[in-house]
């Protein structure tokens, strides 16, 4: 749709036509709804760390011995604009869970970092990272088995923990009127992050409604 963003895919010197065909063919757009399927042809790519794809169906993101964590986008959602999605996961190690969105690459996207103690809004343009929201957590939320969301709408970005609405933040750049999906996992300790996800429901702004009835509801801490 965006004329002026072509992006160069760099061939490996291992690839073979088959390799080229398939990596264009698990980007084509993603449809919304979406609901995430966790295997190597679904369009997920990882740009830190290591990501892998498990037989239960699940996405595995987790550091390697020199980076503090792992990032995976999912190729073929750059041109979203106002949506919601949603993950369960698992974290087996780490402190810090990034939902990604807005991503139009690793230096430009904005993201809600939920960690035990605080909620974040981090957004990043031209690779400078700016603080927009932060409010401690008070959601009874085990962060090692959580259900997590987030929405974009214009130039808000909501947060939840569960169904129930965390923080928000209406100064998102205008640079990042559009963009995809992304996961992130981090600790400040390297080699010290792991993150199963087991799904990925994605949709329209006008079903978000839909979308967080169906998401579990965590007691408050007030």
């Amino acid at each position: 749709m965006d004329h002026y963003h072509l992006r160069r895919i760099e061939v490996g010197t291992g690839w073979t036509g088959e390799s080229l065909i398939k990596l264009l063919s698990t980007g084509r757009l993603k449809h919304l709804p979406y609901s995430g399927t966790f295997t190597s042809d679904s369009g997920w790519r990882g740009t830190w760390g290591k990501i892998s794809f498990n037989s239960d169906n699940t996405l595995h993101l987790e550091a390697v011995p020199s980076t503090t964590g792992s990032f995976a986008f999912l190729d073929g959602t750059r041109e979203y604009r106002d949506y919601m999605y949603s993950i369960s996961a698992f974290l087996e190690k780490g402190s810090r869970i990034s939902l990604v969105t807005r991503f139009v690459d690793s230096n430009n996207n904005v993201a809600c970092v939920f960690g035990p103690e605080t909620v974040r809004i981090e957004e990043q343009i031209f690779g400078q990272i700016h603080l927009l929201a932060q409010i401690k957590s008070n959601v009874d939320l085990d962060y090692t088995n959580p259900s997590l969301a987030v929405s974009v709408v214009g130039s808000t970005i909501n947060c939840f923990e569960g169904s129930s609405l965390v923080l928000s933040s209406s100064d998102l750049d205008e640079n990042l009127d559009s963009g995809g999906i992304g996961l992130r996992v981090w600790d400040p300790v390297k080699n010290n992050a792991s993150l199963f996800v087991s799904s990925l429901k994605a949709v329209s702004i006008e079903n978000s409604n839909d979308l967080i009835s169906s998401l579990p509801t965590y007691k408050s801490n007030n």
